[in-house]
């Protein structure tokens, strides 16, 4: 007897721990909380709006291809871990100006779509710690870390400042750019990747800077002037560059209002409405609607519903 109460009792508390490991199994696996491709945690709840249809697991970026053809010298093969080190060397070689432009998509699409996930993990981290503040009144040091770290990241001043108020200004800044936009500023400025910038530099949006370290001196620069054009180790770093500019600088301003304006309104991004405020970004009075020339004439808004590629 002592023995069939015995096994009965080891019995329990097997199948006891078997339930306890499986529940804990399906909890870790709908957990809020997910590890994206950047490396960063984030609280993700696959029901917010700006995140539906993301996916943050790794995943290697794939060519998108919109026409019919064999590229057997892919943009790939200058990556490494997602990373492109150049456009593709014959790329201004190219004379049929569609397949040039399809291959100039490809590979900046990928990388375009990456940079936007990135910054909406950041802005949903973001979010919940502004939720996070309002109920405790206070963060917890990694939350803290967090904040600093952003702000840092998109010169946002926190001395002397509350930090509620330091989030709201993150939120006005961390924000997706269309892909359309993106991939229609860099095609005019870089000539479809032509342009020696672009090649040799992998400046891909005529970025100015006045430091001889991270510049190059513009061949028709006009006697008196002092800018660079920006160069990059990487097209990644010139894509997240260009991104910081547009989210950051003063001369951006309407554009992250327009944006704020319609997030506040439950209303999409609308490239051809967010455009309309871009045109400080060059000299050129024509400016804007030779961006929106471009975007419509290769229809890139096809591209801007893109979640992963």
């Amino acid at each position: 007897m002592f023995k069939i109460i015995k096994n009965i009792k080891f019995s329990f508390i097997y199948t006891y721990f078997i339930a306890v490991f499986l529940v804990g199994i399906f909890f870790i696996l709908n957990s809020t909380v997910k590890i994206n491709f950047f490396g960063d945690i984030i609280n993700y709840n696959s029901k917010n709006e700006e995140l539906q249809g993301f996916d943050f697991s790794y995943q290697q970026l794939h060519l998108h291809t919109h026409l019919n053809h064999t590229d057997n010298n892919s943009s790939l093969d200058k990556t490494e871990n997602n990373v492109l080190y150049s456009l593709p060397e014959d790329l201004y070689l190219i004379q049929d100006v569609n397949i040039k432009k399809d291959k100039f998509i490809n590979s900046l699409l990928p990388l375009i779509i990456a940079e936007n996930k990135k910054i909406l993990s950041f802005r949903y981290q973001i979010k919940i710690i502004y939720d996070s503040l309002n109920l405790n009144k206070t963060l917890n040091k990694s939350d803290q870390i967090f904040i600093e770290n952003m702000a840092s990241k998109f010169f946002v001043k926190t001395k002397n400042r509350h930090k509620i108020d330091v989030i709201n200004e993150l939120l006005d800044l961390i924000d997706v750019i269309p892909n359309s936009i993106v991939l229609a500023q860099a095609a005019n400025e870089s000539g479809w990747g032509s342009s020696r910038f672009a090649r040799d530099f992998n400046a891909l949006f005529g970025q100015y800077t006045y430091d001889n370290n991270n510049g190059i001196k513009p061949s028709l620069r006009e006697e008196g002037e002092k800018h660079l054009i920006k160069f990059f180790p990487t097209i990644n770093q010139s894509i997240e560059s260009y991104f910081i500019n547009i989210n950051t600088h003063i001369a951006y301003y309407d554009f992250r209002e327009k944006r704020k304006h319609l997030r506040e309104n439950d209303l999409s991004l609308d490239p051809s409405i967010l455009v309309k405020t871009l045109d400080s970004y060059a000299e050129d009075k024509n400016y804007v609607d030779t961006i929106i020339s471009i975007i419509k004439a290769n229809q890139l808004t096809q591209y801007d519903s893109l979640k992963t590629i």
